[in-house]
């Protein structure tokens, strides 16, 4: 059908740059109050909190909608900026026919810009990445006027329901939501007071949304200290150990033996609560997703200070995973449990296609 899926990141995506730079400008007219984070037109939406540039051409909105019971009982970061994934229905002169295929479900007509959300939420309409649905969220007026405003205020109808609301498989999909939300406050209340009623120096992993330098091997701490994006390509390949000659594939020291035992630590000590839990997959039920008890924000900040802008360097330049690289912004974290001959455990943890249980491997 000739359509293409090329995958531009923010940086190089001319709407994504626009928008960022209104967001910038207006920061600009109110750098007398370094509280105003967003633009008067978005400040003067309901349910949008703040807004700011976290990477060229990237926007991070924080917004704040829902029925308090569900959605609205926390804040979702919204992330806007890079080319929207799905087919250009430009590079076929016959354009009705590729509104026909759309319609009929072969074409994905791509969207001005990525929408997604920064964190995992079960929200219908939503993928398991974050990614806005092409089809549910990009209504024929938001397409043909895509403003920051305007992507705002269609999140914000998502999350209080909006046209969808009124459908069960909405209602469903918010009460899911809301328990696995429970579980990770229950889970961190149940945490905070066993530490403060220990004599425990080491301080719960739930508790802390950020990596400690004394977790990571000496040698890639500085990336926690610094823009690791400033990282040279020969740098990383210097922290990293290539397998093979030009395989792609490294492997890494990562944690430390102390962040290892915190990680299973945490893991046991969920289990011991016996709140409910996520498998990772149907083949195994000695596992659980690290996500859903609270570990999420920890294990962003691995993906976004290190993970990220290591596979930036080291795979950026290779035509057939630039749309992989570019699009590693989210994470599917557990952990899996298993048993040997003698009945003993033994825990391995992955996180996407790594190996963490003390070294990574990338490929």
């Amino acid at each position: 059908m000739g359509v293409t899926n090329h995958l531009l990141l923010p940086q190089n995506h001319d709407l994504s740059l626009k928008l960022a730079a209104q967001v910038l400008a207006s920061q600009e007219d109110h750098d007398d109050d370094h509280t105003r984070s967003s633009n008067s037109s978005l400040r003067s939406i309901s349910g949008v909190v703040t807004s700011q540039v976290i990477s060229p051409g990237l926007v991070e909105l924080t917004l704040h909608a829902g029925d308090p019971a569900g959605y609205g009982s926390r804040t979702w970061p919204l992330r806007v900026g890079g080319a929207g994934v799905g087919d250009n229905d430009d590079d076929n002169d016959d354009t009705n026919n590729n509104h026909m295929l759309a319609m009929l479900g072969y074409l994905v007509i791509r969207p001005p810009i990525a929408v997604r959300f920064a964190v995992p939420i079960a929200l219908h309409g939503v993928d398991d990445t974050g990614m806005c649905d092409t089809a549910l969220f990009w209504t024929p007026h938001l397409r043909e006027n895509p403003t920051l405003e305007n992507i705002a205020m269609r999140a914000v109808q998502w999350l209080e329901g909006g046209e969808d609301g009124s459908t069960q498989e909405w209602k469903d999909t918010e009460i899911h939501a809301k328990k696995g939300l429970d579980v990770i406050q229950k889970y961190v209340e149940i945490r905070k007071s066993q530490f403060s009623s220990s004599n425990s120096s080491a301080t719960p992993l739930v508790m802390l949304p950020t990596i400690t330098p004394e977790w990571i091997v000496p040698a890639l701490r500085p990336c926690f200290n610094k823009n690791a994006s400033e990282i040279s390509m020969p740098d990383w390949k210097r922290l990293v150990t290539e397998i093979g000659v030009n395989s792609g594939i490294y492997t890494f020291d990562l944690f430390t033996p102390l962040f290892c035992e915190l990680l299973i630590a945490e893991v046991d000590a969920f289990e011991a609560t016996k709140l409910p839990c996520r498998r990772p997959n149907t083949m195994n039920k000695l596992g659980l997703v690290v996500n859903d008890i609270g570990l999420e924000p920890l294990l962003r900040n691995i993906l976004e200070s290190l993970v990220g802008p290591m596979c930036q360097a080291l795979y950026g330049g290779v035509d057939d995973a630039s749309m992989i690289t570019s699009a590693l912004d989210h994470h599917h974290s557990f952990i899996v449990r298993y048993r040997n001959d003698n009945k003993k455990n033994t825990v391995t943890t992955k996180r996407n296609a790594n190996n963490i249980n003390g070294n990574d491997d990338a490929h």
